[in-house]
């Protein structure tokens, strides 16, 4: 058995629920700690996040799909292939007979793609204050069960529309709602982040965070080898690989009810009922909270957190119509593997390159902002890269180059938790989320409205690469605010 000094015990088993008088040798005892190591919050991160990433992406290009054969079906003299097919700019342009469509019909996916989700982001945003001021009172469990739920049901809702051709412009806008009036991503990720930081001392809380975070780079691999591959190879008929949706929630689900509670029950909060709410928006707006050094250290970080959040989402919103359209023009299983490279290296920078930077024997008081500078230098030369090459192996170099950005994220929450107390981490952890949320609404109207496949329309260049320049700077503005 392991000591009670060991940094595998304290990483894993909350301080306040540790045995004080020794006897933790019944059955009850040994159970829950073999509970707490198998039934862990990475393994819950993966399947929520592989739902969210594998039913965006599926949804993304049954869009562009659609709307591209409606616009052709409407082009005369254009007689559609017996076969489903997946669509690209120059079949598209090729039967069109002009550069437009393919704008036209870029515009339309990404109006509808800032509709679905801005109304996912911001009815999450919103809702995460009180679904994480709640998870404080009752518990992470069922906070993160309900979120898993509503993603599940929100996905049912997308298979619905693929399956029975239903107005995409409804019955989508209404799966989203459904998603973020349940939580969303801002709920999850902070209730989440909040469960690590129950369970896990400070010495050990940037790296069990960069766990956590890597859940999201194994999810994006297995969601784009998943989406990709099977739309390619059957042509982009979208109905097998929606399926998949449910089973993915269904698993995940069933695994979520068997995760701990990582709160003690003493930290529960029950006695102070719904007026605990107000908790998290004491430690942002009143300084003598956690007095003023803390907080304009706690606004400095949130600010930080919320401007990483806004690249990495807006290239997101773009990014693979950037590798589909010109000048790449990448399959989708091409596209797939360049996904599933990129998102294997963003694991393998949050699982093996973090720690090493974290031990650089440096001042505990300078690492976390040393590592999150060392992102943002990784950041603006990987951005500026993908905005100016143009060959394969330059583009895969670059965005496996580019993941090491994420070890960003894992520091600040490591800071942010380490500036306010236990009993307002979910509270302090999903209002630092809903803020990210609330950001990346502007980014992904920003990036959506940048993008453009790269094309000559009436005498004016198309620059697709000019997203990355945007995001360049974004990155930089950053560096005055770490130092």
């Amino acid at each position: 058995m392991e000591s009670e000094t060991s940094p595998n015990s304290k990483l894993l088993v909350h301080p306040l629920c540790e045995n004080k008088d020794g006897d933790d040798t019944s059955e009850e005892s040994r159970w829950a700690k073999w509970r707490r190591r198998i039934f862990v919050i990475e393994i819950f991160m993966v399947f929520s996040q592989l739902l969210y990433l594998y039913s965006t992406q599926i949804v993304q290009q049954y869009i562009f799909q659609t709307l591209a054969r409606e616009a052709l079906s409407n082009t005369p003299n254009y007689t559609a292939p017996n076969e489903s097919i997946c669509l690209d700019q120059d079949h598209i342009v090729s039967a069109t007979g002009n550069n437009d469509s393919i704008i036209q019909i870029q515009q339309k996916a990404n109006t509808l793609g800032i509709y679905i989700e801005v109304i996912a982001l911001v009815s999450s945003a919103i809702l995460s204050v009180i679904y994480g001021s709640l998870s404080d009172i009752v518990g992470r469990k069922p906070i993160l069960v309900l979120c898993l739920s509503g993603l599940f049901l929100s996905s049912a809702l997308q298979v619905a529309v693929i399956e029975f051709d239903l107005n995409m412009n409804v019955y989508l806008l209404i799966a989203s709602a459904l998603n973020g009036l349940t939580g969303g991503g801002a709920t999850t990720i902070g209730v989440a982040y909040a469960s690590i930081a129950d369970v896990t001392t400070k010495k050990w809380r940037t790296l069990r965070l960069g766990t956590t975070g890597s859940a999201f780079g194994f999810s994006k691999a297995l969601s784009y080898l998943l989406a990709y591959y099977w739309i390619n190879d059957n042509g982009c008929y979208f109905k097998g690989p929606a399926y998949l949706m449910l089973a993915i929630g269904f698993v995940g689900i069933s695994y979520t009810l068997l995760v701990p509670e990582s709160l003690p029950p003493k930290e529960k909060r029950k006695e102070g009922g719904f007026k605990k709410l107000a908790d998290g928006f004491k430690v942002f707006f009143i300084p003598s909270r956690s007095g003023f050094s803390k907080w304009w250290r706690i606004w400095v970080c949130v600010i930080v957190i919320c401007i990483e959040f806004l690249c990495v989402i807006g290239i997101t919103q773009v990014l693979n119509y950037f590798l589909h359209n010109k000048p790449l023009e990448w399959s989708y299983d091409f596209i797939g593997i360049y996904g599933s490279v990129t998102s294997i290296t963003q694991c393998l920078a949050l699982i093996v390159v973090l720690p090493l930077l974290i031990a650089i024997p440096i001042p505990e008081a300078y690492s976390n902002p040393f590592i999150i500078l060392f992102a943002v230098v990784i950041a603006i030369t990987t951005n500026v890269m993908m905005a100016t090459l143009r060959t394969t192996w330059e583009i895969f170099l670059a965005g496996t180059v580019q993941t090491l950005q994420q070890v960003a994220f894992p520091a600040g929450r490591a800071i942010l938790a380490g500036l306010v107390k236990p009993e307002d981490f979910g509270a302090v952890q999903t209002l630092a989320t809903s803020l990210q949320l609330l950001t990346s609404v502007g980014s992904t109207v920003l990036f959506n409205k940048v993008y453009h496949p790269e094309a000559e329309v009436n005498g004016h260049h198309y620059n697709a690469g000019i997203v990355f320049w945007i995001t360049a700077g974004f990155w930089a503005a950053l560096i005055p605010l770490i130092l």
